[in-house]
């Protein structure tokens, strides 16, 4: 990956080797979302790319304390690799002396996703039953819903949530390919307190091309639409690659 110290195929290889929970595609998703808040906010790519890859390394040896296990490892793997990345400066930290780490992504992403989770409130003007299911079959038409009990309670939720689904399909199909597929699945964080606070709906595009490529297209998605629309349902719909 330009700029960036360790490359995608390098990175596989620490987790094929080390097992764990996550699978790679687990990795490349949230690559794809940290590269898209990066932009958004003017962060160093170098830097959050190198921290999206190497963010659960350390998940095999135990979970529990997997970030900074993980912290230490890409300390130990990009020492002497740093002289060819810039000198970013993030929350008071030098990188050209310490290298980027999984807590540095997890602070950058927590507090973003704060910011733009303020507002939300839960159970507020469910959307009635019978129009709810009119929309989940229109939905279907376009993407697959792996929970679908999940979905069906989140679009009760988020009425919103089902208007940008089905505004994104022509976004979809032009970037991606009319036969482009995308599959619908709520998602909660395990380590949160409330797991219906951490709820989120993901449209996880499905594609097999190279993911430097993919990663190109979801970028485009994000600046000519997606962007303008992550107020909407309350900040919790997000757009992923899939790779199949």
């Amino acid at each position: 990956m330009k700029d960036t110290p360790i490359t995608i195929e390098a990175a596989r290889t620490l987790y094929d080797a080390g097992g764990g929970g996550h699978d790679f595609d687990h990795v490349l998703r949230v690559l794809a979302t940290a590269e898209r808040i990066a932009r958004a906010e003017g962060a160093d790519l170098a830097v959050v790319r190198t921290a999206a890859l190497l963010h659960d390394i350390g998940e095999s040896e135990d979970r529990a304390r997997h970030h900074l296990l993980g912290a230490e490892r890409a300390r130990v793997l990009l020492a002497g690799q740093t002289g060819g990345m810039p000198a970013p400066r993030r929350h008071g930290r030098d990188y050209t002396t310490t290298a980027p780490t999984p807590a540095d992504t997890s602070i950058f992403l927590t507090t973003l996703a704060s910011q733009r989770l303020f507002g939300w409130r839960t159970g507020a003007n469910w959307l009635p039953i019978e129009e709810n299911e009119a929309r989940l079959r229109l939905l279907q038409r376009f993407y697959t819903l792996v929970n679908a009990d999940e979905v069906r309670r989140f679009l009760r939720v988020h009425p919103d949530a089902a208007d940008v689904l089905i505004e994104a399909r022509p976004h979809i199909e032009r970037i991606f390919g009319s036969n482009t597929r995308a599959a619908l699945e709520v998602t909660f964080d395990p380590d949160s307190e409330s797991l219906r606070d951490s709820e989120e709906l993901f449209g996880n595009i499905r594609t097999s091309l190279p993911v430097e490529e993919a990663l190109d297209q979801l970028s485009q998605f994000d600046d000519e639409w997606f962007l303008a629309q992550l107020t909407r349902a309350g900040g919790r719909l997000n757009f992923n690659l899939e790779f199949v």
